[in-house]
């Protein structure tokens, strides 16, 4: 019940960052790369047209189909550097916090360029290498904010690590904009919109 409060949670900021980006009209279809049990994706599918969401593990997916059910919302086990759609299917590409899981990420965030519309975007949740998560957890491939940079040719990226900071830590709304974006590649976690 915690796991799922809490990725609700996470699902409500992450389409408070798409509201902010532009991305909010509910016309949009939508992939969910690595949605584990689903409940990002079934959270989105209240706000737009479709939602598909995709993962390699299977008792997730499976999990995922048993617990949401609505037309607009589709589950599939699908590796996200191979996947099946046809090119320009989506307007929004949600990857969150699952980049470090993928043996190769580079054609990961080729696969998200390809299946994008012109003009569409990614939501990229990342761990910075140098978090404590990524400390206590070196069996996973963690990027630094420039190596993030590097796989993301092809996009414009705007980060909205400060904003996500500011709207999480009330106490944070005296800092300089100036002061909070110059430290974003040193925070924990980096919250970007990549536009194809």
């Amino acid at each position: 019940m915690n796991n799922t409060l809490s990725r609700e949670k996470i699902a409500s900021q992450i389409f408070s960052v798409l509201q902010k980006s532009g991305a909010g009209e509910k016309d949009k279809a939508v992939l969910d790369i690595g949605c584990s049990e689903g409940i990002i994706a079934n959270y989105l599918a209240s706000k737009y047209k479709k939602v598909v969401g995709v993962d390699i593990d299977t008792p997730a997916v499976e999990s995922a189909k048993r617990d949401y059910k609505k037309k607009n919302l589709q589950f599939l086990e699908m590796n996200g550097e191979k996947l099946t759609f046809l090119a320009q299917s989506f307007d929004i590409v949600v990857c969150n916090q699952v980049y470090m899981y993928f043996k190769n990420p580079e054609k990961l965030f080729q696969e998200i360029r390809r299946v994008l519309k012109p003009g569409g975007i990614c939501f990229l949740g990342a761990v910075n290498k140098y978090s404590w998560t990524a400390i206590t957890h070196p069996e996973y491939s963690y990027k630094l904010w420039w190596e993030l940079q590097r796989l993301c040719v092809g996009f414009t990226v705007t980060s909205y690590s400060p904003y996500v900071v500011r709207s999480k830590y009330k106490a944070l709304q005296w800092v300089p904009n100036g002061l909070v974006s110059f430290l974003a590649p040193l925070l924990p976690n980096f919250v970007w919109i990549l536009q194809k």
